[in-house]
Formats: C-alpha cells, structure tokens, sequence
C-alpha cells in the first residue's frame, strides 16, 4: 500500500516482511556467515582497520574540544557524534541527512540544541523528520521536544516506543513536574496482541525530496521496539543501537540477546548494503564498519554462551562476577556492562524476559514489567 501524504509532503509505505527488498552483502550466505563469525574467538581487524586504535574509547581518537564530530558519510548524508551524557568515553551517534526538500535525523541527541546548530551548518532547508531508532535516554527522549523548532518536526518511532514515550509522560520527575516528552507523530508498526512476543516484521518507506528512508522495525535488539534505516540511494543501513562498535555490546536488562543477535544476521545478509553504521562507537570507512559489524555479533554470540554457560553450572546471577569468563573480551570497552548482559541472557533462559511493552524492567519510571498495556 502506497499513499502520498498531502500534509508533511512525503510518501509514506507500509510493506510486510514477504517480498523483502534486501538480503545480502557483509556475507553472502548464513553459512558463510556463521562461518566467518566461528573463525575467530576474538575481534579480528584487518587492512586498514589495524592503523585505529582497537578500543572503543573516544578518548582515543577525540578531545573534549573536538566535539560535536561532524563527519560526511556520502553526499548529504553526515555522521553526527557526542559524548555520552553520563558514561564516560562512549559515542553517541546520530545521523543527518539533507534532501532536496529538507533535513531528516535519524536517531536523537540529548543535546538537541546542538544537533540542530549542526543541521544549520549544513543546510538552509528546515528539519523536517527525526527517525526515532531508540527509545532510550542517552538518545533524547526527554529532550527532543525542547529541540528549537520541535513544534515543526515529524517524530516517527515504533508504536512501542509511542506507548513508551506516553506512559513516561506521566510519571512526575525528581521535581514533582511531568516531564516534556516528544510525541510520535508518525507510527511504524503496531503494539503487539501478546507482548511476551516479538511484533511482525514491517517496513514504513518515507521519501523526502530526493531521497528515500526505509524505516524497520526487524525484531527486538538492544531496547526493543529497536528501528533500523535503510537508505538505498546510498546503500547505507543505520542500525541504531543494534550496532555497537569496538565495544562488549550492551544487553542490559531491557534487551532481547538471542533476538538482537538473529536480528544483525539477518541485516549482515541484506543485499545492496555498502555501509553500516550505528548509534554508539566509532564509525570508519565502510570496509572497516563492516568487518565491525561482524565483530559485533561474534561478541554478542560469545556473550550468550558464557551466559549459558554460568547457569548450567548453577551460578547465582548475584555471584557471575566470580565465575564469568570473556577470555580476550574481557579487555574490551563497556566490559563492566557485563552483569547485566548476563542477567538478560539468564532471563532468556528462564523465559522472564520482560513483555515489550514495557520491555524494561529496571528503566520504566512507572514499575516495569508490572506496567499495564492501554485499553486496544
């Protein structure tokens, strides 16, 4: 189904998962690809890749001052980076993409006044779309709605993340105030009849001037209701906090591990992909990107099994620091975010993953997985 939108001057499609429109390109086959993945049980970085500094500190490349880091990725696509808000030498990404009629963003900041100076920088044309692609914190979600010129930008996220987004509006902060967060104006798929499960596959398709914006929802990954942006005038997908490079990535206790995991296969093998990017960690050439991507599952695979591991020995969740073993991805950065990737992992296990919504337990302001769906 294809519609042409009279109010925001888009177009907008909805397309299920049948007749996907991708399917191969960081490997050509799942059995090369879990292959590939099997042939190193640690990251393996070549060719240009091996002149960075491994680690996923920005500390390493960056200072203070050199911030925002604003890269080109393509012509009038820019890569946008900032420090994270409260853990120390992570990335915050963000991607910026200017049309022949206007700006879209593709995943928010927390510092939304910023991002938009450097939206200005780069065109005169107005922000017309932020694709949210998390729903978390560290990407705005109690900041957006203060971004200069919010009140004219379309806010598109999952109906999860709508759900989210509404039921924190209610939840008074420190203050006693109700907190001013950003509406999603344009929904892409559906809250699901039964949330202990994954919602179905989707595809919302936005064009804006001369460029075209392949909004997924493919599975839950790191937050749950998790999107994914395909551009195909340049072969890019942004995976959001799907893909997190040159770090241990973070399950946390709102993450669906074997999910996320299936879910960056699945995208590893989307045809017409020349780039990969995401919202945290560096981001280089798309040589490197994709030797990342790969990286980034082989970690998360290991992960899974150490986790499996823990448990079939019986271990209390309070004791993994004990016993855990990441071999050489103990050294890896974010590593102390390891506890509760382990605890994602044992409730997998254990089948007491949180439904989504609210899909996370510990974050909700409003008590969690104790949290009730809205009236269908």
């Amino acid at each position: 189904m294809r519609e042409q939108s009279n109010v925001w001057n888009a177009v907008f499609a909805i397309l299920g998962t049948a007749g996907t429109l991708l399917s191969a390109q960081a490997a050509t086959s799942r059995q090369k690809l879990d292959a590939l993945i099997a042939s190193s049980d640690q990251e393996v970085r070549t060719g240009d890749n091996l002149k960075l500094p491994p680690g996923g500190d920005w500390h390493a490349r960056y200072k203070e001052s050199d911030f925002p880091v604003v890269k080109k990725v393509d012509d009038s696509v820019f890569l946008y980076q900032m420090p994270h808000p409260t853990i120390k030498g992570w990335l915050v990404n963000s991607l910026i993409v200017v049309t022949t009629d206007g700006v879209v963003i593709v995943e928010g900041q927390t510092d939304g006044v910023k991002l938009v100076e450097a939206a200005k920088k780069l065109s005169l044309l107005p922000i017309k779309y932020l694709i949210v692609g998390s729903p978390h914190g560290d990407h705005g979600e109690m900041q957006m709605a203060s971004m200069p010129g919010a009140d004219k930008i379309t806010f598109i996220g999952h109906a999860i993340t709508k759900w989210w987004f509404e039921n924190d509006s209610k939840i008074p902060n420190r203050s006693g105030e109700l907190p001013n967060i950003v509406k999603i104006n344009e929904v892409v798929g559906g809250l699901p009849e039964d949330p202990t499960k994954p919602p179905p596959h989707i595809t919302k398709v936005l064009k804006l001037g001369n460029e075209e914006f392949d909004i997924m929802f493919m599975g839950r990954a790191h937050a749950g209701p998790d999107l994914q942006t395909y551009m195909p005038r340049h072969k890019i997908l942004w995976l959001s906090e799907s893909f997190e490079s040159r770090q241990l990535p973070s399950m946390g206790d709102s993450s669906y591990p074997s999910e996320w995991i299936a879910m960056l296969k699945e995208a590893a093998l989307m045809k017409n992909v020349d780039n990969y990017l995401g919202a945290h960690g560096f981001m280089d050439s798309p040589a490197i990107n994709k030797e990342e991507l790969v990286n980034d599952i082989r970690v998360l695979e290991q992960t899974f099994t150490e986790g499996k591991r823990l448990r079939g020995m019986g271990i209390r969740i309070d004791e993994v620091p004990k016993y855990w073993h990441f071999g050489s991805n103990a050294t890896l950065f974010f590593a102390d975010a390891a506890l509760p990737d382990i605890t994602a992992i044992y409730w997998e296990l254990e089948n007491k993953l949180p439904g989504c919504p609210p899909c996370r337990p510990r974050r909700w302001q409003g008590g969690g997985d104790t949290a009730v769906l809205p009236a269908r």
